[in-house]
């Protein structure tokens, strides 16, 4: 399968933080990976139509068109990293939530 250098790029940062040893890499990761989401979305997007008209993260989705089942996890997931960042700083994630 196909993906562009800049994803994989992304994607090998991510797994470099979460297999170091430093301390909140899950939390890190965590909110790294939803990045990564977005990105590989308008991608997608952008590879099908050349734009992309979304400007919310739900709009995105939508457009990239990820299945329903799919799409409802990773709302879930990213809800609990804007309360992370957001709402909740001492908030975290542990290893399973993580992975």
């Amino acid at each position: 399968m196909f993906a562009p250098k800049e994803i994989i790029d992304y994607l090998e940062s991510i797994l470099g933080i979460y297999l170091s040893d430093i301390r909140h890499k899950e939390r890190s990761a965590f909110i790294l990976a939803d990045n990564l989401v977005e990105i590989s979305c308008k991608t997608r997007i952008v590879e099908r139509n050349g734009k992309w008209k979304g400007e919310t993260f739900y709009e995105i989705l939508k457009e990239a068109k990820v299945p329903n089942k799919l799409r409802e996890r990773i709302i879930r997931r990213h809800r609990i990293r804007n309360d992370m960042q957001h709402i909740k700083l001492s908030i975290t994630v542990d290893n399973q939530d993580c992975a």
